[in-house]
């Protein structure tokens, strides 16, 4: 690839110093790309918790959403190339224009972000799958771009799909803090067929209702992950571990909330750094020495 300008590469190191702090498992995988995918999933991940940060700050809800479309104006322009003094958007604008990342990526992942300051309750699953791609399912579709891809039409498809995995696999883990933040991500209708209330989840026990439907939708979660493991073949060869570690850290997650029996309310379910480095230390054995990668259960 060409090289990049002095400006931009100080940028980049702005980049990667934020992931390598803020990152946490995102960061692990990323470390295992080739430089130049390394450091573009960095200045990515960057303007990302940008965005997230925006919706978490502590100002009003109306002031939010105008520093988010600000922000989108800011995204906008330096996609066509017209850069700010922020240090991270030259970074940005070199690595999305290098990997071909569409605007509407991030035009989505702004809508998901509006949705999280408006929107406390989900009435339907759909409406939550919605959600899920705009939060996560286009994270996704952004890393295919930067890792590189066969038959891109279907690895979108599976993209989504595992997008959906973790964005479930999250909503589980989160149940109890979201809704502290008057947060409830569980579709309402699926509470209400389970016969599961606002105060079941608050706890302190696990209901026998609240296990059926947090099982139900950590099995959904699976089936997700078994659509998206195709992926693992699908993906440039010198990318392919940074998939693995990323898909299999969260499907570990799920299932040792699964294993837990879905109790979420107690306690908070974490793959331990260990485990994590165990997952590493596999793909890294399987993607480099073995010629493949194999996602297990």
């Amino acid at each position: 690839m060409a090289p990049v300008s002095a400006a931009v590469e100080a940028s980049y190191r702005v980049c990667e110093t934020l992931a390598r702090r803020e990152a946490k498992s995102f960061y692990l995988s990323f470390r295992v790309l080739p430089p130049a995918k390394r450091r573009a999933m960095c200045a990515i991940y960057a303007v990302m918790r940008r965005t997230d940060d925006l919706a978490d700050s502590d100002l009003s809800t109306d002031t939010k959403l105008a520093q988010i479309d600000a922000w989108g104006g800011t995204l906008a322009d330096s996609f066509a190339g017209r850069v700010n003094s922020d240090p991270m958007l030259p970074a940005f604008h070199d690595a999305v224009t290098r990997f071909a990342v569409e605007p509407a990526l991030f035009e989505h992942l702004l809508a998901g972000a509006r949705m999280d300051l408006t929107q406390t309750r989900f009435a339907t699953f759909g409406d939550l799958a919605l959600y899920c791609f705009r939060v996560a399912g286009v994270v996704g579709l952004v890393c295919l771009r930067v890792w590189g891809c066969s038959d891109r039409a279907d690895a979108d498809r599976l993209g989504e799909a595992c997008g959906l995995a973790f964005q479930l696999t999250n909503i589980l883990r989160d149940v109890r803090e979201d809704l502290q933040r008057g947060r409830i991500y569980l579709p309402q209708d699926l509470m209400r067929r389970a016969g599961v209330t606002e105060a079941d989840l608050a706890g302190p026990a696990l209901t026998q209702p609240a296990h059926a439907l947090l099982e139900g939708i950590a099995a959904r979660a699976e089936e997700c992950y078994l659509q998206a493991a195709p992926l693992a073949h699908m993906v440039e060869a010198d990318s392919r571990i940074g998939f693995v570690v990323m898909y299999s850290t969260y499907r570990a997650l799920l299932h040792n909330i699964r294993r837990r029996g879905c109790d979420v309310l107690t306690r908070r379910v974490r793959v331990p750094t260990g485990a994590k480095l165990a997952i590493m230390a596999r793909a890294m054995a399987e993607t480099r020495f073995l010629g493949g990668a194999r996602l297990h259960g």
